[in-house]
């Protein structure tokens, strides 16, 4: 999905995460990612870390993104401003537009009125 620099965007599904069949934390997938292994009963399961957060692309360089975070309502281990690099060949990224990254803005500072 082609993304130009200045657009508004999420992480619709993050890199995938192996399945295993031993781990050594079974409740961090990360662990099982780490190990290598793969059990083919298992569906894929991919890293949530970003889910919920928008992002505004700032550059673009082939496959990869560098983004800055404007919205991250409610999250503890994400803050606004923070900049990352994605590998759009490793996620799938959705596009915004301006109107609905506005409409959120819209209701956070109706919210703080009250």
């Amino acid at each position: 999905m082609n993304i130009d620099v200045g657009e508004y965007f999420i992480v619709k599904r993050g890199i995938e995460l192996n399945t295993s069949t031993f781990s050594l934390a079974p409740t961090d997938p990360f662990m099982d990612s780490i190990l290598g292994t793969q059990n083919e009963n298992k569906p894929p399961q991919y890293d949530r870390s970003h889910e919920g957060l928008i992002y505004k692309a700032l550059q673009i360089c082939g496959e990869h993104i560098a983004a800055e975070c404007i919205y991250a309502e409610g999250y503890k281990s994400a803050t606004v401003g923070k900049r990352i690099s994605l590998n759009t060949s490793e996620v799938e990224i959705w596009p915004l537009t301006k109107k609905y990254v506005a409409c959120l803005f819209i209701k956070k500072s109706a919210e703080r009125s009250q």
